[in-house]
């Protein structure tokens, strides 16, 4: 395991594919998207995320470019991405929890982050995504990762081969999703960090790896 980290150098890599004219169908109009698909109009990388918004997400332009940003790369080619994440920001109150998201991760509240994001069709899945983005942008010192199902069926499997109940760290619906719980968000985000500093790679390389094994 060690060597597959130390050979990648992902975030370099080009992968998040997405169809421009879907998005647009439903952002043509909005300033914050035409702003970010000026700067990207092509594929987005997990790298890219360091370089979004203008101010280091101190402005609401900012946060939205960013967390537009996340939605994309996250749904990639999947034609409902830009109707649901239309949805989000449509919530009343969103722009609000964007920016108090990205406070708390700056100030180390991974939890109070997750408890701000209350979006509509935003479930714990893609609001790891837009956590994960904040923590890249701002350069967090604990990165937020991304807990996807994929990524949690993986950590169950090498959990339970420890004897360890992946249960203190996340749950799952019958449908095999991620259920939203802070808590169990925060614990998780530590192992892959921990894990992390011991390999002496990027939190992200094992939360990829995880993906990967799924």
């Amino acid at each position: 395991m060690q060597q597959y980290f130390a050979a990648r150098e992902f975030r370099a890599e080009r992968f998040g594919e997405y169809h421009l004219h879907s998005w647009q169908k439903y952002f043509g109009e909005d300033p914050d998207f035409c702003a970010f698909v000026d700067r990207h109009p092509g594929p987005i990388a997990r790298g890219d995320f360091t370089v979004i918004g203008d101010d280091g997400c101190k402005t609401l332009a900012d946060a939205r470019q960013l967390f537009l940003a996340s939605m994309i790369w996250g749904y990639g080619t999947v034609g409902y991405g830009a109707y649901r994440t239309r949805h989000m920001l449509s919530t009343p109150g969103a722009d609000e929890q964007l920016q108090a998201a990205i406070q708390s991760v700056a100030s180390g509240q991974l939890i109070e982050a997750y408890q701000a994001l209350q979006l509509y069709k935003c479930g714990p899945s893609f609001m790891s995504k837009f956590l994960y983005a904040i923590g890249l942008r701002i350069g967090a010192t604990s990165l937020p990762l991304i807990l996807d199902s994929i990524v949690a069926r993986s950590l169950q499997r090498l959990l339970a081969s420890q004897g360890v109940d992946h249960r203190s760290f996340f749950t799952l619906d019958g449908n095999g999703m991620v259920c939203r719980d802070a808590d169990g968000y925060a614990r998780y985000v530590l192992l892959p960090n921990e894990w992390a500093s011991t390999l002496g790679v990027l939190p992200d390389a094992v939360e990829l790896c995880l993906f990967e094994m799924g």
